[in-house]
């Protein structure tokens, strides 16, 4: 953590992928892997250096993107998501809220896609807590770090 904080560290954690909006308009015709080369190489040709990046659709986890990404940079990365969340039943208007998951996930990031989207999808209203809730309680157990308690 002191490293963290007492290093310069330029890091990119809301990104879209042409899975996602608003990127979709811009990279609708572009593959995953011509959109993963495209960032590669607006990091490789900028004068600071990427330490961290995430993409982050909305709803959606382009598995794809993070293992090609994983592949082809040494450029770390999370894992993460845009989800139209509400904060409680009552609420109206939904937020975008990102949730980055520890980086383990990505050794497992199509179960974790397949559990969020299904989650997402599933449910009419995505309420924060209860978002929370199930990715902690996956497996029946709570989960160690990510925000989870046992």
């Amino acid at each position: 953590m002191d490293k963290i904080l007492r290093n310069t560290n330029i890091w990119d954690l809301h990104i879209h992928t042409p899975l996602g909006t608003p990127t979709k308009k811009n990279y609708e015709n572009a593959s995953t892997e011509e959109f993963i080369d495209t960032i590669i190489d607006i990091y490789n040709k900028s004068n600071n250096k990427i330490g961290m990046i995430s993409f982050t659709d909305h709803n959606k986890i382009n598995a794809d993107a993070y293992e090609l990404f994983k592949i082809k940079s040494d450029i770390a990365i999370i894992p993460g998501i845009e989800v139209d969340s509400y904060l409680s039943e009552k609420d109206k208007d939904s937020k975008h809220i990102i949730f980055y998951f520890d980086e383990e996930e990505l050794e497992n990031i199509r179960e974790l896609k397949t559990l969020v989207e299904d989650y997402i999808e599933s449910n009419e209203k995505v309420i924060f807590e209860d978002f929370i809730d199930a990715y902690c309680q996956r497996d029946g157990k709570p989960l160690d770090g990510a925000g989870c308690h046992p």
